[in-house]
């Protein structure tokens, strides 16, 4: 293989996988109780994965696991899924309950902090990328209260095709490629486990994400038009 081709492939790899790793945080997260965190899954709660601000869906599962937000709002988990899923924000519930929207934001200000800052003393983040990540979560944090609804809608179901179509490259299953991708594994290596090569993983991958562009560029953005994810 010629040198460019070598160097190609691993490049092309983590642009393909781009679009799957925050999403198989999320799910792989969201299967993870954790009480203590406010900010357990997706992009914005994990350190290191996504971009701050990329999307509110996986977030909020892990809200709903926050022993300190549930007692804050006065309410149980259940019943604070159900609001979400009816279309109200975390700033609905808090007014309905005679809570401030303020202590909503700090509470989530707080359990964001202290997860950088146990990324950064186990090695997973660095000073530097905590810091670049702090700079703007007082923002974040308040775009979460006041963001309407549990998940993120379209963004969520695209990020399930990806899911969906990268389980089908590797002969598996949705649930089952979260479970492999919980227990450490890469993409690659359950690439490499079903005898795929990382060159034929990454045509794979790109055609099907090709498909969803081909689609995207043929889209008609008409008001009564028919979008496709």
């Amino acid at each position: 293989m010629k040198k460019s081709m070598r160097i190609k492939i691993p490049l092309t790899l983590m642009l393909a996988l781009t679009l799957l790793l925050p999403l198989a945080a999320m799910h792989a997260a969201a299967a993870t109780p954790d009480s203590d965190s406010a900010a357990a899954t997706g992009p914005e709660g994990y350190p290191g994965h996504g971009h701050p601000g990329d999307g509110h869906g996986g977030h909020k599962m892990g809200l709903l696991r926050s022993e300190q937000l549930l007692a804050l709002l006065k309410t149980d988990a259940s019943s604070l899924e159900q609001a979400l899923r009816s279309g109200k924000s975390l700033a609905d519930v808090a007014k309905a309950k005679g809570v401030d929207k303020q202590k909503v934001v700090d509470l989530i200000v707080t359990q964001q902090t202290a997860k950088l800052d146990a990324a950064v003393q186990s090695g997973r983040l660095s000073a530097s990328d905590a810091q670049q990540w702090r700079s703007d979560m007082q923002a974040r944090a308040l775009r979460i209260v006041e963001h309407k609804g549990l998940w993120g809608g379209k963004e969520r179901y695209r990020e399930s095709r990806r899911l969906a179509d990268t389980a089908s490259v590797l002969g598996l299953t949705a649930d089952q490629l979260i479970q492999e991708l919980k227990k450490g594994k890469t993409i690659a290596q359950l690439g490499k486990e079903k005898g795929i090569s990382e060159e034929v993983l990454v045509n794979r991958l790109l055609e099907k994400e090709k498909v969803r562009i081909q689609e995207r560029i043929h889209r008609s953005w008409a008001p009564n038009a028919k979008r496709n994810a």
